[in-house]
């Protein structure tokens, strides 16, 4: 959700952005399909099934095909979930569902913006990245392999070398 946060940032107070970066993110309002999903999520974790939402619905969709299996990473994103708790995981579903859509801020935003992905990215595809690169006065675009939604767990280097070299630039 932060480049979320980060584009309503620049919409909100555009004077405010020197240079923006986003990683593994959806500048558009919540897909439909989506958005219907949502409140039953919501409703069963008001029931007690956060753990069952993160493991089954959400945890299959985040990480790139090779690294489906990494028990390291798939524990340290339910731990995650459940130590945030059941609050939070509602008010961030909420929140996705019914942000609005914010594919044009980087039209009138005049700064640097780096766009960094994983090639695997199911939950943002590399489409939408590149879709949100081109609206950018001043983007560059990173499409990282061996990485899914997850990119900075999946391939920290790689993306810590992308966004080194972007800073230098």
């Amino acid at each position: 959700m932060g480049g979320i946060v980060a584009l309503a940032m620049a919409r909100l107070a555009p004077e405010r952005i020197a240079a923006l970066v986003l990683i593994d993110t959806n500048a558009s309002a919540d897909l439909p399909e989506r958005a219907a999903v949502r409140p039953r999520q919501q409703a069963d974790v008001r029931a007690g099934l956060l753990d069952r939402i993160v493991v089954e619905e959400l945890k299959p969709n985040y990480l790139a095909a090779a690294r489906r299996g990494d028990r390291e990473i798939l524990d340290l994103l339910r731990d995650m979930a459940l130590t945030l708790g059941d609050a939070t995981f509602i008010a961030q579903s909420e929140a996705l569902r019914t942000r609005p859509d914010q594919r044009h801020v980087l039209a009138g935003l005049d700064v640097p913006v780096l766009i960094a992905c994983g090639e695997e990215d199911r939950l943002c595809p590399p489409d939408w990245h590149r879709a949100l690169a081109a609206s950018a006065r001043e983007a560059s675009l990173h499409v990282i392999e061996g990485a899914g939604h997850m990119l900075p767990l999946e391939q920290p280097a790689a993306l810590a070398a992308a966004i080194t070299a972007w800073r230098e630039r």
